[in-house]
């Protein structure tokens, strides 16, 4: 599986923060957690204090919100995570998620190792 940096928390196509799991976990095993879960699309990581945060998004998070410092959005890159962001209407915010990537936002694409 891999996975695609969007710098920021995780958004919906309205700005919301969409259905996700938080569990208290390291970056690494956030990523494992999301990577055995089909239902995962995205997860996102940050630290709240000393305190390490993962959260575990469903449908619904399309883009990320850079606003907010301190979180990074980590996008799967599958099949059926690209099937269910297309099933949905193109939205301005979707359209920026790809505005963002040409105006050279940090974005990478990486296997996930374990």
């Amino acid at each position: 599986v891999k996975f695609e940096l969007s710098a920021g928390a995780c958004r919906t196509s309205d700005g919301g923060g969409g259905n996700f799991d938080m569990v208290e976990v390291n970056e690494t095993e956030c990523r494992i957690q999301c990577a055995s879960n089909a239902d995962c699309i995205a997860y996102e990581v940050g630290l709240v204090g000393t305190v390490s945060r993962c959260e575990l998004h469903r449908v619904g998070a399309v883009r990320s919100d850079p606003a907010v410092l301190g979180y990074n959005c980590w996008f799967k890159r599958n099949a059926t995570a690209q099937a269910a962001l297309l099933a949905r209407p193109v939205s301005r915010h979707r359209m920026g998620i790809h505005e963002s990537a040409q105006s050279g936002a940090a974005r990478a694409e990486e296997p996930l190792t374990g």
